[in-house]
This record gives C-alpha cells, structure tokens and sequence, in this order.
C-alpha cells in the first residue's frame, strides 16, 4: 500500500494557563504498571470524514480535558514513575492514499499495515501519536499508538469519543474522572488474599519463537454463528464466553495438545463495575486485571462448549470487590519491598513469541470504538494491534452490525489451514 506523508509535526493544546514551573504529576497506579510499557497500535477506518483541519481542531480540544494524553511519563521529585502533565504534546502524522477505498476487501487491507500508523522506537516519547491517511475517495484510515499505562481500552475508546465529539462541533462532552490514584487507596498493613503473581506473570510465559513463524488471521464470525453456538450451551452465555469457549476448544485441537495438558486462558477483566463502589464511568486510566481459567485438553474437548463456557465463567466471577482490592495491596507490598516496576511493568522484549499451550484474549466488545462518530458516521472498521505472539486474541465488534464478532487472533503458520477449515464448525 503506497502512502505519501505530507505533515509530521508535534500537536500541543493551546493551554494558556499551564505555568512551566509548576508542571504536576502523577504517580502510575498499580492497574497503570500492569498494563506494560508498551505502545498499542489501532486503525479506525471511515468511508467518509471531514476534513483533516477539522478532525485536528476536535482532537487538540480533547486534549486540553486529557492531560495524561499530552504529557510524558518519567520520574517526579519522590523518584516515582510518574505522569508528567507537561504539556508536550502528541505526534501527528498526516498522509495520502492515491486509491479508493475497497470496502469488500477493507478489513483485510489495512489489518496489518504498519504503515497506517506512527513507528514506535526506543525514543518515542508522544504517549499519543496520531496517523490521519486519507484515501483519494476521501475516506479515512485514523492510526493511533498510545503509551499502555496511560489508559486501557475503555478509556482509548472514552477519549476518542471526545475527539469525535469536538469534532462535530459538540465539544468534547463530560469531563473524564482523572483523580486515578483517589480510588485505589491501599490497606496499611497490605492485605493479599489471592495469588496475583501467578496471573500477572502468566502474560510472560511466552516461549521463545521466530516471530516469522507466526501468522495474523482476521476471522469473522456473524451473528447467525454466535447464535448458533449459545443453543449449543446448557445454560444462557454471553457472546464473549461461548466465542472464547469455542476458539479454547478449536486451539487445543489444532495444536494437537495430549489430554494430559494444562491449558489457559489469560483473560482481561475490567474492574469498572466490580469494584465497589462502583467506579465512575468518566474514570480515565487503566482498571484491568486478569482471570484465568485453565483445565486439562482431554476434559476441555471432552466437557464440551458447556464445560469449557463453565471454565471461563468460574475464573471471570472471582473477580469481584475483594480481588481488586487484594490487586492493589499486592501492588502496594511490591512497591515496599521495591519490586513493583521489575515484577508489574515488562517491556515488549520480555515477550517470547509463542503462549503455547496457553492463550491470551481481550474483548472489546464493550468498548465504543465502533460508535465514534466524526461528523459522517461510524467507522466501517477497527483494527487492533497486530501482536506477533502466537496464542493471542482480540474480539471487536462487526461493524456489519446483527450481533457478529471479528475475531483477530495469532497462530502458528503451520497451523492456519487446519484453523480455517475447523474454526467456523460445531460440535
């Protein structure tokens, strides 16, 4: 795909008031730490937008009720990793397609183009980059990489619906809850009750592995499907569960894992509203932790979708109240003892590049993404990071509507053939 850039310039909110000699900061939390220091790429496609001037304007607005977005994050006087709400401003990047846009083959186009986005380097310092590329039909493809511990999916989605609310003239809307720390207040003593460090660390199991032996598959499954996997559950399922239940299943077979093995899932969940009180909705910042599920591959091909959605489930509803709260003490006894960043906060090179025989899933179907309307409609797609570690999945809502799931995940490329052809039959 040829793109042409035409404008790389640093974007800064015209914020009058900001004194450079009393610049605050924030230290991260916990669920901040957690999240890794890593920069997550997404694509938002859109048949038509308005012009770039216009889309700019509405994100320089957001930005000035955003502060984490446009700072930098370092050290404040007590030696913490902090946000530095400085004022620094985020990359933006604008460039030209000399194409139309296709939408028959649109999903499959841009899913795995880097070059729709911002590079990320060892020296990039924007928590926010910004990549408009606009096709000559005039639609537009909005690449962003943005720093982890700024804020979680949820929150990504929250801001840039600010940005498409600007936008449209409408302003950014309510103002995001930006206390993070106010709500996440330790025990003194700590009190841990769950052994988090076996969850957390779970995400850096990842075997070594060239990641040219990984392949990316975009793979959609309508509504009619889903439908048709929830009757084949003796229970009613959410579609996150029987989805996930159902690829779990189709992986231990594809991988041909003996019975004997143990196999999980490690699972996103998002605190919002299990914490209690209940977070409030405008909270900007990160609130995930993880479940997971795990049993042996004979009992998980051998319970059947019932048994693997039961799984999920029992993982997932432990996490309530009481586990966020043991989280953020466990968070709080590793900073006493001085291994928080060490044990909470990997880089990207402590990944391998294969989480066999486990697995790994975000959902984000319950993010509003697909609802950021800049004035012409929604995006007719979104497009989430493109990770090469196998065993990864991310579910996304269709933007073909009627219930349906694109699900992007990673296999091994040995393995894509018999994932196509099995991946979409029931049992």
């Amino acid at each position: 795909m040829a793109i042409e850039i035409n404008n790389n310039c640093i974007l800064r909110p015209d914020l009058a008031h900001l004194r450079q000699d009393a610049v605050a900061t924030m230290p991260l939390n916990l669920f901040d730490k957690a999240a890794g220091n890593l920069h997550f790429p997404t694509l938002l496609a859109f048949r038509s937008m308005p012009p770039n001037k216009d889309v700019v304007a509405g994100l320089s607005m957001a930005l000035e009720t955003y502060p984490h977005v446009a700072g930098r994050i370092g050290r404040d006087p007590q030696n913490r990793l902090s946000f530095i709400l400085n004022n620094a401003g985020v990359r933006l990047v604008e460039a030209e397609i000399p194409t139309r846009m296709n939408d028959d083959t649109l999903l499959e186009d841009i899913a795995f183009h880097k070059n729709l986005y911002p590079p990320v380097t060892p020296d990039t310092q924007e928590l926010l980059q910004v990549q408009l590329s606009r096709y000559a039909c005039g639609g537009l493809v909005i690449g962003i990489t943005f720093c982890h511990p700024v804020a979680d999916g949820q929150s990504m989605g929250q801001f840039l619906q600010a940005c498409a609310s600007a936008t449209r003239g409408a302003g950014p809307g309510p103002a995001p809850f930006l206390d993070r720390n106010a709500l996440f207040v330790p025990n003194d003593p700590p009190q841990v009750k769950f052994d988090h460090l076996e969850v957390h660390s779970s995400g850096r199991s990842a075997l070594p592995m060239a990641s040219s032996g990984v392949e990316n598959l975009v793979i959609q499954f309508p509504g009619e499907f889903i439908a048709q996997l929830k009757e084949r559950v003796s229970f009613r399922a959410t579609t996150f569960e029987v989805l996930l239940a159902h690829l779990w299943r189709r992986a231990v077979e594809v991988r041909g894992l003996p019975d004997d093995e143990i196999t999980r899932v490690r699972v996103a969940v998002n605190g919002r509203t299990r914490m209690r009180p209940v977070v409030p909705p405008e909270y900007f910042g990160n609130l995930v932790f993880w479940a997971l599920p795990k049993t042996t591959a004979g009992e998980l091909t051998g319970e059947g979708l019932s048994g693997a959605v039961g799984h999920i489930r029992k993982a997932v509803k432990r996490m309530d109240d009481e586990y966020y709260r043991s989280a953020i003490d466990f968070g709080a006894l590793l900073e006493k003892e001085g291994r928080e960043e060490e044990t909470l906060l990997p880089d990207e090179e402590d990944w391998g590049h294969q989480l066999y025989p486990d697995l790994e899933v975000d959902s984000w179907l319950g993010f509003r993404f697909n609802e950021a309307d800049f004035g012409r409609g929604p995006p007719c797609a979104v497009v989430p990071p493109n990770l090469p570690i196998e065993g990864v999945m991310a579910f996304i809502s269709s933007a073909k509507g009627k219930g349906g799931v694109d699900a992007f995940l990673t296999v091994r490329k040995e393995h894509v053939d018999d994932f196509r052809r099995i991946c979409k039959t029931l049992d």
